[in-house]
């Protein structure tokens, strides 16, 4: 499922949960951050994008909070990126008791990703 910013919103976690309760499906859970995101970089700058609704940058704003602003402008967008992402794997099972019992009794891992749209790789984020 995706959403802006790859925030843990009501539509991401009921599609997980559908998949875990009805399609029985997954092996994996994936939170999957991407390079250049313009949710994470408005949330960044505190400039909400035309497109973006409040709720998506308010679900990033504690994700990114801390970012040493002294490094390039490149480097801390990617950081906060990997930082949403981290975050999120974290809220998936707080968030909901059907994605908490299947990373418990059914072994179901949540990763992080990041994505480079310049080089076309996928690379693990870790908590």
């Amino acid at each position: 499922m995706w959403r802006a910013g790859n925030v843990a919103c009501d539509e991401a976690i009921g599609s997980i949960e559908y998949a875990i309760e009805h399609i029985k499906t997954p092996k994996i859970i994936v939170v999957l951050g991407h390079e250049r995101c313009g949710a994470v970089e408005a949330a960044l700058a505190l400039q909400p994008a035309h497109d973006l609704v409040p709720s998506t940058l308010n679900r990033i704003f504690p994700a990114i909070s801390g970012i040493d602003s002294n490094i390039s402008e490149k480097a801390r967008l990617t950081e906060a990126v990997q930082r949403n992402v981290q975050y999120n794997v974290k809220l998936l099972p707080t968030y909901s008791a059907v994605i908490r019992r299947a990373v418990t009794d059914l072994h179901i891992p949540i990763q992080g990703a990041y994505y480079s749209v310049t080089s076309g790789t996928v690379t693990t984020v870790s908590p």
